[in-house]
């Protein structure tokens, strides 16, 4: 059930990050969960580019940070006015189970944020699960055709699995080259939260 609030709400909250309105939800049929978004609203981009016109000012007199900003601002409006937004909405289920599972070993490693310390071993838990569960997902699907082809069935049909869109709709690919690049992202948070933690031990020391 977390693997999935954190799948579903990945999707929505980047659907509503590009003027997108979007409502998570549990699938009861079929099991997993469901995200609707609507068509993209122009107020919801007028006011997210809004947003980013507030933080352009609010860093005016830092060079560094401005100069960032305005980097991003361009990374958004080209991924906001161009259908590669569809994809990365598409992407970002998979994609928020990694980075919460990062966000979740960090906590763990580090002891920040951090009440209790029963919170460090669940943190742990937590984190490794969603890394390895997305990690164990994609390689089944590289490597495993039968399991590619449950995956395609889409719950019985009359579904679209994310992967498969990102494969067809998009990139015209093989599901089995966007399931090996999502293999590679779940590389990346176990290293990651590790030089985190490190470079923050040493930031402290």
């Amino acid at each position: 059930m977390l693997r999935t609030l954190v799948h579903e709400l990945g999707h929505t909250l980047t659907a509503w990050a590009f003027g997108r309105p979007a409502i998570p939800g549990f699938d009861l049929v079929w099991g997993g969960g469901v995200t609707l978004h609507g068509e993209q609203k122009a107020w919801l981009l007028v006011a997210v580019f809004g947003a980013w016109i507030a933080l352009l000012y609010h860093l005016r007199a830092r060079a560094r940070a401005l100069t960032w900003a305005v980097v991003g601002l361009a990374v958004y409006a080209l991924l906001a006015l161009t259908s590669a937004h569809e994809v990365l909405i598409l992407f970002m289920g998979h994609g928020s189970e990694l980075f919460f599972g990062g966000l979740f070993l960090y906590r763990a490693l580090s002891g920040q944020a951090v009440i209790s310390p029963w919170e460090r071993p669940l943190y742990a838990t937590a984190g490794l699960y969603n890394v390895l569960s997305v990690a164990w997902f994609s390689l089944r699907l590289v490597l495993d055709p039968d399991y590619r082809w449950a995956y395609g069935m889409a719950k019985g049909g009359g579904h679209w699995m994310d992967l498969s869109r990102i494969a067809d709709d998009y990139c015209h690919c093989s599901l089995q080259v966007v399931a090996a690049a999502l293999l590679l992202c779940s590389l990346v948070p176990v290293p990651l939260a590790v030089w985190l933690w490190r470079r923050s031990r040493r930031t402290k020391g």
